[in-house]
């Protein structure tokens, strides 16, 4: 750990500290044209503690066994070391480039994703996992982090048996510039929240960020906006965020943070290359308390489709007792609050 770097405006340190535990290829294998290994590994009943940076890092897995892992950064209980920066971008299992990982009997506590998947990725199953202080259980659509050539796609993916305590976020699904690929065949099943932020965080734009329609923001300029790359971007919380230019091909770099809506629109129209599709999401059996149900936000031009919501009750202050949708259409049943999901039969074609 060396976590408090992060205080001055443009500090940025996420490609300078090691993550605690890698196997296969690790952060290699971004923009590496080599192609991951296939890693067949199984790890189980060890505890890693306070790392600075991603913790249980994997790529390259074709039939990987994780079970019984605990991963902790200090607690966040009594209002102490509360939010992001008490130990930033502290992943628990990072996981990408895959194809049949199974975490089973495990335990996050950090502050940031507890199980972020990167594409390429698929036939994942996690199963009987609690994520604490951090945020959900997330398909990160991040072409960055994919093999030149593979694009941006997570499916068949399986979260069933999770407690989520004092955590941003629940049920989660974000992209990331360049905003493009889908997240297919989804479940989120048997969840049990306490004390969690948003119920549901299911975002194309980014990460937290409402941004806008892309149909609306896909000119590719902004002239007035002077977000070059390489420059400061503003963040939601009142802090800045660099984007690199010299090591990462001049991909803008975004972990863990959130943007306003208006620095994510601007993004948008700069990249110019449409939005993430999510499709085919179930969300099955989830109780507890939250302080808002949470939020779809999807794009008109990749609207959000068949999503199936079913035994979702939650407890939430009345004056944050609706969720909000934009271009999310499914079907619902036996939920409360009540979804706002659109018919599909409303589904633009």
């Amino acid at each position: 750990m060396w976590w408090p770097l992060r205080k001055l405006p443009g500090d940025y340190w996420h490609n300078c500290r090691p993550s605690l535990m890698e196997f296969g290829c690790g952060q290699l294998c971004v923009g590496n044209t080599t192609p991951a290994p296939n890693v067949d590994l199984s790890v189980s009943g060890i505890t890693l503690a306070n790392s600075p940076f991603w913790t249980f890092v994997l790529r390259g897995a074709s039939n990987a066994r994780i079970d019984n892992v605990r991963i902790t950064t200090p607690p966040c209980d009594g209002g102490k070391n509360v939010g992001y920066d008490a130990a930033p971008n502290t992943d628990g299992f990072n996981i990408g480039h895959s194809d049949g990982v199974l975490i089973t009997n495990s335990y996050v506590r950090n502050r940031d994703d507890c199980v972020p998947l990167f594409p390429p990725i698929s036939n994942i199953v996690v199963k009987n996992i609690t994520c604490e202080c951090g945020n959900g259980l997330v398909p990160c659509v991040w072409p960055r982090l994919s093999l030149p050539g593979h694009g941006g796609n997570i499916t068949n993916v399986s979260f069933d048996g999770a407690k989520f305590v004092r955590s941003s976020m629940a049920i989660a699904m974000k992209s990331l510039e360049s905003f493009v690929g889908t997240v297919r065949n989804v479940t989120y099943a048997n969840f049990v929240l306490e004390d969690v932020g948003q119920a549901v965080m299911i975002n194309v734009y980014g990460q937290n960020n409402d941004g806008v329609d892309q149909s609306q923001a896909n000119d590719g300029s902004d002239s007035s906006s002077g977000l070059d790359r390489g420059r400061v971007l503003e963040s939601s919380d009142s802090t800045t965020q660099k984007l690199d230019s010299s090591t990462q091909g001049a991909q803008t770099i975004a972990f863990g943070e959130s943007t306003t809506a208006e620095v994510q629109r601007r993004r948008c129209r700069r990249v110019g290359s449409g939005v993430a599709r999510y499709t085919d999401i179930r969300i099955v059996n989830v109780t507890g308390t939250a302080d808002s149900p949470g939020k779809i936000t999807c794009d008109s031009s990749e609207p959000c489709e068949h999503i199936v919501m079913t035994n979702v009750t939650l407890t939430v202050p009345s004056s944050h007792a609706a969720y909000t949708c934009s271009n999310a259409f499914g079907t619902f049943s036996g939920c409360d609050p009540k979804p706002c999901l659109s018919s599909e039969s409303t589904t633009p074609s």
